[in-house]
């Protein structure tokens, strides 16, 4: 496969293809990506775009390194995900939060518009519409977007053709579902949490005894309530200190993500490239034990060379 890579010059205006090149893409974690050449390859420059086209697969570049023991060069810098994360949603002059309303493509767009990235970023698809939405205080944009579409069970797509980044959303495909998906050459270890902290004491503003409290428990059946249920030695606590809340509901959703996240069920899995995208599900079930346990799939970590794209997958 000749992987057709398109750069162009810090004016966004194309180059032509880069050849003889190394890249690793770190999709949604760092949103990251580095690009290594021969110092007899060096044509790009800070400013300069990369991307293949109709994929995600893309960045602008911030550095430019020399390793002069290998005779190479490398180039780093911000993928399609990482540019939006570099925009903050700020809350309106004389307002606590940033609060959205209407067409939910049209609502995402005019964010894009005062990022200032309208040039390049343009949300399309599906929408809805959105009664109301408050945004955290000084949220990235990325956050701030994903944030939005999550109150529809519905993920970030991103794809680039000719320098233009077209986005939309799209509810997670579970490969869980799929017959492929318990192929042969799928390894996977499964641990689940069995004791895991049913009890979180939130920790918010104030000081000593005027400091916010919040208890949160969990019952038999896995639901977060107000309501102890577990005690003695059946008690497992935990501590969250989250003094920069703004509110007590705000403490409230930090220490229910909390405390999943303490109880999270662990997958490590190996995976081969079933064409999966960040949010798609998937899973697996041991035998002897009958664990089951469903994950998301959170990064994407593609190494491309000029023949091949070679994809792994995160879960957590």
């Amino acid at each position: 496969m000749d992987i057709r890579l398109i750069y162009t010059d810090a004016d966004r205006v194309e180059q032509g293809y880069l050849k003889n090149f190394n890249i690793d893409v770190d999709v949604a974690k760092d949103k990251d990506f580095e690009v290594t050449v021969a110092q007899d390859n060096n044509i790009l420059q800070g400013g300069s775009w990369w991307y293949i086209n109709n994929t995600e697969y893309g960045g602008i570049v911030d550095n430019v390194g020399v390793v002069t023991s290998d005779r190479e060069i490398k180039y780093t810098g911000r993928n399609l995900r990482g540019i939006l994360c570099d925009k903050i949603i700020e809350p309106p002059a004389g307002t606590d939060y940033k609060i959205v309303s209407g067409d939910a493509v049209t609502v995402i767009n005019k964010l894009i518009e005062v990022a200032g990235l309208s040039s390049i970023y343009r949300m399309t698809g599906e929408s809805w519409n959105v009664q109301s939405f408050q945004f955290n205080r000084y949220v990235s944009l990325y956050d701030g977007i994903c944030a939005l579409l999550s109150t529809q069970n519905r993920v970030l797509r991103l794809a680039i053709k000719d320098g233009y980044v077209t986005m939309s959303s799209a509810v997670p495909y579970d490969y869980t579902e799929d017959k492929d998906c318990m192929r042969s050459d799928i390894n996977y270890n499964i641990t689940q949490v069995k004791n895991g902290y049913n009890h979180l004491i939130c920790l918010g503003q104030g000081e000593l005894k005027d400091r916010q409290v919040l208890h949160l428990y969990v019952d038999k059946v896995g639901n977060i309530t107000d309501t102890q249920t577990y005690k003695g030695l059946e008690e497992r606590t935990a501590i969250y200190d989250y003094s920069s809340a703004a509110n007590i509901d705000e403490l409230r959703t930090g220490g229910i993500a909390r405390i999943q996240e303490l109880n999270v069920d662990s997958l490590d899995m190996t995976l081969p490239d079933m064409s999966m995208q960040i949010g798609d599900i998937t899973g697996g079930t041991e035998k002897i034990t009958g664990a089951t346990v469903k994950k998301q799939i959170t990064n994407i970590i593609a190494k491309i060379d000029d023949n091949s794209i070679d994809i792994e997958y995160s879960v957590s």
